[in-house]
């Protein structure tokens, strides 16, 4: 998309404004969000008795990434009785953009009626899809999320082998997650799994690069990653990103929105916000030969609910409503001691 702003502005006659506005001292946030797009928008304006390209049809992927501001401008694009699409998953709104698509807002962007629902999801284990419900009911209660139903109850007909590993110490995590993604391998035994297959998903770039340099260390040098220390030599890493790229993938839970893969190991740090976590995990993708998530938890707020993962437990519904509930006990201890402090 980037690419098609700057073509637009390159070709409306304003690309010395688009230089100069990466010179200056404005936020970097705020140019990517509004202030390129309002440059693309004069340059439409320029454009529009002079040649503007125009399509029939804009598909919009992520839409709970979507500013409103965007497809507004997107809007101006599109030929007269050509149509735009807007997919949204609102259990994926990281950067909570979701909350701005306001009914106001729809009606402006030429919307009307409610959205079309989808109610069974596609993607994720079915098994998972239990345990992410879990999730949400301990961790996310306010967060208004309406998980998709597993497409069968009845038959298991994408296998997935589920794994959590709790850590005491967070200094622990860089070192289990790396032993975790070797592991999987050989879990997957006797199916064979390449190395390039698996992806690796820490909260943030210090955790990351101590993974790298740790993998290093056991002899995979070649780890495609977009680690840095330097925000400024992060972008180029991300633009080389790529799922189909011959080495292990390791990334941060942000940079992986939109992605998914089969086999996965996932850090949680106390640190890491509970939202970010459960896309994190969400991002397994089923197969009919099985999936494999690994999550390295140093949060003790999630413990007893990594234990549900257990094989021992995974067919017990007792276990899992008595976890919830001890959960929710220690929400509200928590809470009311905070009020009276």
């Amino acid at each position: 998309m980037g690419c098609s702003r700057k073509n637009i502005i390159i070709n409306g006659g304003i690309k010395d404004q688009y230089d100069q506005m990466f010179k200056g001292e404005e936020d970097k946030e705020r140019i990517l969000e509004y202030s390129i797009v309002e440059l693309a928008n004069e340059s439409i304006r320029r454009q529009e008795n002079n040649g503007l390209e125009r399509y029939d049809a804009i598909l919009v992927d992520e839409g709970q990434d979507f500013n409103p501001f965007w497809w507004t401008t997107l809007r101006r694009v599109l030929k007269d009785g050509g149509e735009m699409l807007l997919v949204a998953d609102e259990t994926q709104d990281l950067y909570e953009r979701a909350k701005s698509w306001t009914e106001e807002e729809m009606l402006k962007a030429g919307f009307r009626g409610p959205w079309s629902q989808l109610d069974i999801c596609y993607r994720t284990p079915n098994k998972l899809i239990n345990h992410l419900k879990d999730f949400l009911t301990a961790f996310l209660p306010d967060a208004k999320i309406k998980l998709l139903n597993p497409e069968s109850d009845e038959l298991e007909l994408f296998p997935v082998t589920l794994t959590w590993i709790q850590t005491k110490l967070e200094q622990e995590v860089p070192q289990s997650c790396v032993t975790a993604t070797l592991d999987i391998p050989k879990l997957a035994n006797p199916n064979a799994v390449a190395f390039p297959d698996l992806t690796l998903l820490v909260p943030d770039h210090r955790i990351g690069l101590d993974c790298v340099r740790l993998f290093g260390e056991n002899n995979f040098n070649n780890v495609l990653h977009i680690f840095d220390q330097d925000s400024q030599e992060r972008k180029p890493k991300k633009m080389k990103f790529f799922m189909g790229a011959a080495q292990i993938k390791a990334c941060t839970i942000h940079s992986f929105k939109g992605w998914e893969a089969r086999y996965m190991v996932v850090a949680i740090t106390k640190s890491t916000d509970l939202a970010a976590a459960y896309v994190a995990m969400s991002r397994l993708k089923r197969h009919p030969n099985g999936s494999y998530l690994t999550v390295v938890c140093s949060n003790p707020e999630l413990e007893e609910y990594g234990k549900t993962w257990s094989p021992d437990n995974k067919s017990d519904p007792e276990v899992k409503k008595s976890m919830i509930d001890r959960l929710k006990e220690d929400q509200q201890k928590t809470l009311q001691e905070f009020l009276n402090s």
